[in-house]
């Protein structure tokens, strides 16, 4: 591992074309890969995506509390690093995955890397906060954000997740490719994430904003203490005379009078300037990420917000009823208990996308278990009597996890043994 005042020059040919390699011709927060290389301690695109989505997460866990479990407590998570694992084992029960939110939280994460790289979006300034262009900027990041929850409410969730991470991109960026951490500034932009809120105190054309830094290290190049600006990437648009740049080794214009630049995307004076300030803006970056996720839950509301994350186990809801004979009032007991499940899940994260009722009578007439079989991300409630063949069932979805309900009290407990041995399923014995 290098350590974080090496110099670029001194990294050696072959570390140098390494890089060359890896890094596209621009610059934002690394991806993790990157920091490895050159840059150690440095906050990622990926690191702040994901922990603005875990405090957001756990935000949500604890203003909604589980069914049926203890309610989430803050200081439990005071001081710890926030896993998605311990987040779920907290609010669903242990054993409970959270494989499904890594996925969901893992499409947000490469699109907002792929900013970075795809042909339509690595050299435009607007999407990233460069060459002075924040009001077109602050419209793109707002565009991307409306993208988002149209997608959403369209249940289009793959596009959401992507216009989510290109938005989050954006978001980041602004606060290591401007100079609004030094300005002072303690919290994120109050207007950013809101059109109709103008951008104040702007630098214009005719403003200079950076003197000359021969040095890779340039912590006091900057000549506004009260203008807002950014600086200039590569030759398009090409960057006026008297304006910073971006700087860094891939930034073409870092070379043109005045010389050095004002990013704070690393902690490596090689590739940021101001890299003295990289977590500072990460902190604020953060900060504006948790807003963004907080205004996404806001317009979505936390059923479709929780699709969104992929934060609710199971996409369907499957109940399986016994009707059987003669159980008239089974039957009755059973749609209470259902329509209580579906009270005490309904706003919550624990809210399906869809139910699904499967009657069944004989233990061989499994036509629409195999439906609720063959469909992923099901969970499933077996509302059955004594005589009912809840085994036949989980031997065919021995995959999914299940509740069973027993209503023939007189024999429940000595079934209830049986299933002790059944990895996927719980079972209660209600007595009618």
């Amino acid at each position: 591992m290098l350590p974080a005042d090496v110099p670029l020059s001194h990294l050696g040919p072959s570390v140098l074309l390494l890089l060359q390699l890896l890094l596209p011709p621009a610059s934002a927060f690394f991806p993790n890969i990157w920091s490895l290389l050159a840059a150690p301690g440095s906050i990622t695109h990926q690191d702040l995506t994901e922990e603005a989505a875990l405090n957001v997460t756990l935000q949500l866990f604890l203003e909604q509390p589980p069914p049926g479990r203890p309610p989430l407590r803050l200081e439990d998570f005071l001081g710890r690093t926030l896993l998605a694992d311990d987040l779920f084992a907290a609010y669903f029960g242990p054993g409970s995955p959270s494989r499904r939110f890594r996925a969901a939280l893992g499409e947000v994460s490469r699109a907002n890397a792929a900013q970075d790289f795809l042909p339509t979006s690595k050299n435009d300034p607007d999407l990233h906060f460069d060459a002075e262009r924040l009001g077109q900027g602050r419209t793109r990041l707002v565009e991307a954000l409306r993208e988002t929850v149209a997608a959403a409410r369209a249940l289009d969730y793959t596009l959401a997740r992507q216009r989510l991470g290109a938005a989050l991109h954006a978001l980041q960026d602004f606060y290591s490719h401007s100079n609004w951490v030094e300005l002072g500034r303690q919290q994120p932009h109050p207007h950013l994430l809101w059109p109709r809120q103008e951008l104040r105190s702007l630098a214009q054309v005719d403003n200079p904003t950076c003197s000359n830094c021969e040095e890779l290290s340039c912590p006091g190049n900057l000549l506004t203490f009260t203008l807002l600006t950014s600086g200039y990437f590569g030759t398009h648009p090409p960057k006026p005379p008297g304006k910073c740049s971006h700087g860094g080794h891939f930034d073409q214009s870092s070379s043109q009078p005045p010389r050095g630049g004002i990013n704070k995307d690393s902690t490596s004076p090689g590739f940021s300037p101001h890299h003295m300030l990289h977590l500072q803006a990460a902190k604020l970056a953060l900060l504006a990420s948790i807003q963004a996720f907080n205004l996404l839950r806001s317009r979505l509301g936390d059923s479709s917000f929780s699709r969104l994350l992929d934060i609710t186990p199971a996409s369907s809801l499957s109940f399986v009823l016994d009707t059987t004979g003669s159980m008239g009032e089974e039957i009755n007991a059973a749609k209470i208990q259902a329509r209580h499940i579906v009270e005490q899940r309904r706003g919550t994260p624990m809210e399906p996308t869809h139910y699904v009722l499967v009657p069944f009578h004989d233990p061989g007439n499994c036509g629409l278990a195999s439906r609720v079989e063959a469909s992923p991300g099901q969970e499933v409630m077996l509302l059955v009597g004594k005589r009912a063949s809840w085994l036949h069932f989980h031997n065919r979805m021995e995959a999914l996890p299940m509740i069973l309900f027993l209503y023939w009290y007189l024999y429940a407990y000595r079934e209830l043994s049986v299933t002790s041995a059944v990895s996927n399923m719980t079972a209660f014995a209600i007595g009618v």
